[in-house]
């Protein structure tokens, strides 16, 4: 009977995995702060392109690249002050979703009302101007109504919105309901917005709604966008807020934290200056835990017409400055 290899020791298993780690470019290599090997890359393009752990992507790009998706029992948390596109953002994700992908979403909304969370979701889907579309509506035009019916019965069959203040147990409830209504798990969930959840609004009661909710995620095995606004200490509305605007709100329960903010908002703004930024929207990776732990800041457009967010291009800029009126 042969000899059975001896167990390695500590000692042995520590000097082989340093040996491992320094083999590829020898021993030395020093410990670079503004470079790194190319193949890193490919390997985080490789993993944001084939997803194999089934995260749900944002769809955009430099921050889906960044995060590399959020998985089951993963919290992201979008921070912003009132009115700087927050929302808007997580909207436009979850329209490429359904657009791209076979998602199912749960959105609970306290802060609007389902209809017109509807809306929003119907124009950033079609295209559509949301004064537009309420006059088409009004007056009748069939191919508008045809087209709000039949997106209904399919593309937005796949969402489900509640605008109450559900507690934890009410949100599984509703959980088990879109279950079996789908015959599925969702694969997204999206909270708008913490501070309404029920509870105080103080810094205990925050914190206990941000970790409940991060609990929940983890229970219900779904991913979890969660919306936050920003309190008045916590920067000008033209920058970023800082990681600490999510201090009371559950930053150290939240995989990622995004900041949403809009440059147009910076008094020192030149006239074409604010043209450009009259419809330019900007999303910060202020926070990723997940390796290797990429930050980064991005600017897109906003359509002041349908709500989308996407590359801005040179055509996007508007002649005057009539979206700052």
């Amino acid at each position: 009977m042969p000899e059975l290899p001896s167990p390695l020791t500590p000692e042995e298993i520590v000097a082989r995995l340093e040996g491992a780690s320094s083999s590829d470019h020898g021993e030395g290599v020093p410990d670079y702060k503004y470079i790194e090997p190319t193949s890193t890359a490919f390997d985080s393009f490789v993993d944001y392109v084939r997803n194999d752990e089934g995260r749900f992507l944002l769809g955009f790009p430099e921050v889906d690249l960044a995060m590399r998706g959020l998985a089951r029992g993963e919290m992201l948390l979008v921070v912003g002050h009132s009115h700087n596109g927050k929302s808007q953002v997580l909207y436009n994700a979850i329209v490429t979703a359904l657009l791209n992908t076979d998602a199912h979403i749960l959105l609970f909304s306290p802060d609007e009302p389902r209809e017109l969370v509807a809306q929003k979701l119907h124009c950033i889907a079609y295209g559509r101007n949301g004064e537009e579309l309420e006059q088409q509506i009004k007056d009748g035009n069939e191919a508008v109504l045809e087209e709000v019916r039949s997106a209904a019965r399919n593309l937005f069959d796949r969402i489900l919105i509640n605008d109450g203040a559900l507690t934890f147990t009410q949100m599984s409830d509703t959980l088990k309901e879109a279950q079996d209504y789908w015959g599925r798990h969702p694969n997204f969930a999206m909270v708008d917005y913490l501070e309404l959840q029920p509870g105080e609004s103080d810094h205990t009661g925050v914190v206990a709604k941000a970790q409940g909710l991060k609990r929940w995620s983890k229970e219900a095995s779904i991913p979890l966008a969660v919306v936050h606004q920003a309190g008045r200490g916590s920067g000008d509305r033209h920058k970023p807020a800082l990681i600490t605007a999510g201090k009371y709100g559950g930053e150290q329960e939240a995989l990622a934290v995004l900041g949403v903010y809009r440059k147009r908002d910076d008094p020192s703004l030149s006239y074409l200056e604010k043209c450009y930024h009259s419809v330019s929207i900007n999303v910060r990776v202020t926070k990723n835990k997940r390796p290797p732990n990429k930050l980064g800041d991005f600017e897109y457009f906003l359509c002041p017409h349908t709500g989308q967010i996407r590359t801005y291009r040179d055509d996007d800029i508007p002649p005057d400055d009539r979206y700052m009126r």
